[in-house]
């Protein structure tokens, strides 16, 4: 059987942000102690430098299902087929909402092409592979040698040395939170940490071989470029995957670096395919890129206080008077705006080679700068796309758009192949509302527009003219905008999207006495950003009839909305009580301080960086014949993250007699109160059931995996803060159908047990028949 290799992909335009912004307590009265700068107020970005990268983690090039609500559209151009490879681009519709700070694809605004592959990554703590004098990443530490063999037992226990030389706080002694590498390339799809040996593990199964030995260590540096890094992979068909390179090959970032912020350094997001390699008929695919800037901005406002008293209590002197007790007030305010800006160098993909076919990647500029400064056109465009054998063109496709400020909208996809017209897709979008600047500060808590225009550069104004809450308030009424509308097909064939916003009854919050989350319900169904389909109309211009599907995404059971959320955002931390005395040769001193905090981006992780931030677990697609489908997933109700709590340790400033706070609520204002992930077992269908349009049902089908041993296996991760650490797990179990069971209307049913090895490779099927007979299948 020949060897084939499935190469459909997006290719990101983005950049995943991965390290936090730290904030740095400044103090002009001078009474916070050295060891408590920045113990206070850390609050952590969890935006996207270039979002599409959030979009490249949470989809990838498979389909979105019911769970998200998420419409599923992609469009194919054309391929390439030979005896060893074959190459499918097409384009993806992502309908999840319009961000303002979102930068368009090179194929517009919330599409996305699919072609090529990358490995992108979420940076924990340091990056893995920066090198710098003190707390190195952690496959840094193991090439220089710093690196100790801890088991996991010691890890999760933290019986490991504290690092405390020339620190304010004691840290570990090289970064011991790895990061974690999303892949995404034709048919594999997955993701991996560096485990404790220096080696790539892979948490998602699927038998891959990752080699990290081209991965070069970085030198810390705020403005350098990255030095050549390569990461390859070979698939279980035995290709060879190779990612990165020289910097054409690499999305990095270059910070701004604010003062008062801790500085980030320059630190590669992600590494594109370059080529794939078939060594038994020594063939190849190249892919080359040109490095172009793409600038990130967002506003990030901050505000934080210290407010209390200081009483000075004098001995006597040597002649037996005291002095009398003194007071004074402390108020100590700190509020800032900043313009955080990264300079986004991103592969631009330009031509994909294999023997003598050539494909190019035709890219233009609109005369436009996305962010409005001065220093060029940097709107992107993909104008077409040609296959060439030799010097004769053999498929190509040409792309139309239409703009509206700084935005654009894939409006035409004409694909050319040898017939004599060529194949057009239409699209119209929702274009009722005027749109708002990139920078808009009219956001909602989770980044969508709602409606406003505002562009506010005043930390007072944002937080205190009395309408924070509403500017960061879901619109409802705006929800749609700029969304595809219509789509029509080269038949001639219309298809319709409507949409409405999404919604939640279910959410979680931390407690404060127990490391854990309860489960709250909303008292109505509560609007969450950004939309989910509620009708496709499909026109047949055959017989000029239409077909309706509709949704649904309510619980049967109860008819209330089925959407669940994980935390929702926070922006306030909650006021501490802290005590402080100081012990002086001839007086004392004791501080009752009051500390608060306030920022514009959320404190906190609210949902997993690679999960979307709403799940629906019942769906319900009804027929335009009254016949329906219902859909069950699991979700958070079932497959909660899991809250088994690592040791902990927390360092106590010098000084600190008492603190309002509990061990939990100063995990929790470390950022550090988060649980283990278990994302990868939720949104996994369990029970579809098909119903006529009489209410009968015709047919089940039931799905069970492998959720008893989803534990069984992890990685350590430690997470260090201001004067806090926390031991948490990484779960390496992948999610696995282990039995399907098929019903017909009759009651007969059909049983698929499955067996896998360590890969995740199916080793066995077993077929129960209604009849009581086995039938086994091994691989």
């Amino acid at each position: 059987m020949e060897k084939k290799n499935l190469i459909k992909q997006m290719l990101c335009f983005t950049l995943l942000l991965g390290i936090g912004t730290h904030i740095h307590a400044q103090s002009d009265s001078g009474f916070i102690p050295t060891d408590f700068q920045g113990y206070y107020f850390s609050p952590q970005n969890l935006g996207f430098a270039t979002p599409q990268t959030a979009e490249f983690v949470q989809y990838g090039n498979t389909n979105v299902n019911y769970y998200n609500g998420l419409l599923d559209l992609d469009i194919p151009l054309f391929d390439y087929k030979d005896t060893a490879f074959e190459l499918d681009m097409s384009i993806k519709y992502i309908s999840d909402g319009f961000k303002p700070g979102r930068r368009p694809s090179m194929v517009g605004n919330n599409w996305i092409l699919n072609v090529g592959g990358s490995i992108t990554r979420n940076v924990m703590g340091n990056p893995d592979d920066i090198r710098q004098e003190q707390k190195s990443g952690l496959l840094a530490a193991i090439r220089d040698g710093q690196f100790k063999q801890y088991s996991k037992e010691d890890l999760l226990n933290l019986n490991i040395p504290h690092a405390t030389k020339n620190r304010p706080y004691p840290e570990t002694e090289y970064d011991m939170a790895p990061d974690i590498f999303d892949f995404n390339f034709g048919r594999h799809k997955g993701r991996f940490i560096i485990d404790n040996n220096g080696n790539a593990k892979c948490i998602s199964g699927g038998g891959y071989r990752i080699d990290l030995s081209e991965m070069s260590m970085q030198d810390y540096s705020t403005i350098n470029a990255p030095k050549r890094s390569v990461i390859n992979i070979t698939t279980p068909d035995g290709y060879l995957y190779s990612f990165g390179g020289g910097v054409s090959c690499l999305e990095y970032s270059i910070p701004n670096n604010p003062s008062k912020l801790r500085s980030r350094p320059v630190q590669i997001t992600s590494w594109y395919l370059n080529s794939i390699k078939d060594d038994t008929r020594n063939q190849a695919v190249y892919f080359s890129y040109q490095t172009r800037l793409q600038k990130n901005k967002y506003h990030l406002f901050m505000n934080s206080y210290v407010t209390g008293i200081q009483w000075t209590y004098y001995k006597p002197d040597k002649n037996g008077y005291t002095k009398p007790t003194e007071s004074r007030s402390i108020n100590d305010k700190d509020t800032d705006h900043f313009l955080m800006e990264d300079k986004v160098y991103v592969p631009i993909l330009k031509t994909i080679s294999v023997e003598d076919i050539k494909i190019d990647f035709t890219t233009e500029t609109f005369p436009v700068n996305f962010f409005g400064d001065s220093d060029g056109n940097d709107l992107i465009y993909l104008s077409g796309i040609t296959m060439k054998q030799d010097l004769n063109i053999l498929k190509s496709c040409k792309f139309d758009y239409q703009t509206s400020g700084r935005y654009f909208f894939l409006k035409k996809a004409r694909l050319y192949d040898q017939s004599e017209s060529p194949a057009v897709y239409s699209f119209d979008y929702d274009m009722s509302s005027a749109l708002p600047d990139p920078l808009t500060t009219n956001v909602d808590h989770w980044g969508f527009w709602n409606g406003g225009y505002e562009n506010i550069d005043n930390a007072n104004t944002f937080f205190y003219d009395g309408n924070f809450e509403q500017r960061k308030a879901v619109n409802t009424g705006v929800a749609g905008c700029t969304m595809l509308k219509t789509i029509t097909y080269p038949t001639k064939g219309e298809e319709k999207i409507d949409y409405e916003y999404n919604r939640y009854r279910h959410y979680l919050t931390k407690k404060t006495d127990f490391f854990a989350w309860d489960t709250n319900m909303a008292t109505y169904d509560t609007p969450l950003g950004g939309v989910r389909v509620k009708h496709l109309t499909l026109h047949d211009p055959v017989t000029g009839k239409d077909r309706q599907r509709s949704f649904n995404y309510l619980d049967p059971a109860t008819g209330m909305e089925s959407g669940r959320t994980h935390e929702l955002p926070r922006y306030r931390m909650p006021e501490e009580s802290m005590n402080y005395g100081y012990y002086y040769y001839d007086y004392t001193e004791n501080r009752n301080l009051r500390v608060y905090s306030i920022s514009s981006n959320c404190m906190g992780r609210f949902n997993n960086i690679s999960e979307y931030p709403i799940g629906y677990s019942y769906v319900t697609e009804t027929f335009d014949d009254g016949s329906f489908c219902r859909y069950h997933f699991s979700s958070l109700a079932n497959v909660p993250d899991n809250a088994e709590l690592g040791d902990g340790y927390i360092k106590t400033p010098d000084n600190l007699h008492s603190r309002s706070f509990g061990y939990y609520q100063i995990l929790d204002k470390a950022l550090n109160y988060a649980p283990n992930d278990l994302a990868a077992f939720r949104g996994k269908l369990l029970f579809k059931t098909t119903y006529n349009n009489r209410y009968h049902k015709v047919a089940e089908e039931e799905y069970h995996y492998n959720v008893e041993n989803k534990t069984a296996d992890y990685e350590v991760s430690i997470n260090t803060s201001t004067g806090v650490f926390l031991a948490s797990k990484i779960f390496t179990v992948p999610c696995l159908l282990i039995q399907e069971k098929l019903t017909d209307e009759n009651g007969v049913a059909i049983l698929h047990n499955y067996e896998y090895n360590a890969n995740g490779f199916v080793t066995e099927k077993e077929t129960v028949n209604s009849n009581g007979d086995h039938v086994y299948l091994k691989y």
